[in-house]
């Protein structure tokens, strides 16, 4: 009854897993550990920077937050977040997903489905920007998303976390696209907690991060001492293994889709992306992490046992 005193007026749970609903989203604990939140309801900085429909807090092992939101540096960068600076209808711009300018999330339905192995929050976005309405002013949807985030039980030193993202276009001549410079960043991105001994590290090695994105494979870790986050890029992702941006100092860790070139999403055939987070302790070195993006490949809705 704390849990649902402190942060919602609805919780039930199945097994380990504990999940609590409120007017501003849903938190999933592992008994009695926080794993995440996703941020249902709009959300601003004292009216900057509003979005809605993504992850914060994200918390490792011990129970302890290791995202940021509106952070000083980057007020728009939020948690796990999936978002792009290029939204186009017939090649003109309607918003900027990623800075939080001209463009809503409306967040139609939530729900959660829970099993003795995971917990799965389902949800349904409808895409809105104010410089697309009809004759009397309303905003028109322009995409609608569908979210699955499965969280997985924390087995010995690692906790598996899978999102699958689909974008169907609501209207003709829809594209997104990352920045339209030479970074190109946009898409699946974490905004982490980034500690003075922090190492990067993907299938090949240690990656040293560079202004510009990246060719590090389709996995990278980021550990400091004691824990880390694994982000995988699933083999069915269109631009498989994808360029990166990875920064060690305030920014986000972003996985790149497109890139600088818009991509059309199609009306009928959602746009599929998936990603997995693995939260561990310990630093994982480079055969670990190509360990896990096998068995990544193998499969993708049962998490992997973890390495003797």
């Amino acid at each position: 009854m704390l849990v649902s005193t402190l942060l919602g007026e609805d919780l039930h749970s199945d097994g380990q897993f504990v999940v609590v609903s409120n007017s501003q989203g849903v938190t999933i604990l592992d008994d009695i550990r926080p794993v995440l939140s996703y941020q249902r309801a709009a959300t601003s900085q004292q009216g900057k920077w509003p979005r809605a429909d993504y992850v914060h807090p994200l918390y490792d092992l011990d129970g302890q937050c290791i995202t940021e939101d509106f952070p000083g540096d980057h007020g728009h960068q939020r948690g796990v977040y999936w978002a792009w600076h290029q939204v186009l209808v017939a090649g003109r711009p309607i918003g900027d997903a990623w800075a939080c300018i001209d463009f809503q999330w409306d967040v139609e339905q939530v729900e959660v489905d829970t099993t003795e192995d995971n917990a799965a929050i389902h949800a349904t976005v409808i895409w809105k920007s104010p410089a697309l309405t009809d004759e009397k002013g309303e905003l028109l949807p322009l995409v609608q998303e569908q979210i699955v985030i499965v969280v997985h039980h924390a087995h010995a030193d690692v906790r598996w976390i899978d999102f699958s993202v689909e974008l169907l276009a609501l209207m003709q001549d829809v594209e997104i696209g990352g920045s339209a410079d030479e970074k190109g960043y946009g898409g699946f991105s974490a905004r982490l907690k980034l500690s003075d001994d922090m190492r990067f590290t993907g299938v090949g090695g240690e990656i040293e991060p560079v202004t510009t994105a990246i060719d590090a494979g389709p996995a990278v870790d980021i550990s400091g001492e004691s824990s880390g986050v694994a982000i995988f890029s699933h083999p069915s992702n269109p631009n498989h293994p994808p360029p990166w941006i990875l920064r060690r100092s305030q920014s986000m860790q972003n996985v790149v889709y497109p890139g600088r070139q818009p991509t059309p999403l199609s009306q009928t055939q959602p746009l599929t992306l998936r990603y997995r987070l693995g939260i561990h302790r310990g630093k994982w070195d480079a055969a670990r992490i190509d360990a896990y993006q096998q068995l990544y490949r193998a499969e993708f809705e049962k998490p992997p046992s973890p390495a003797k």
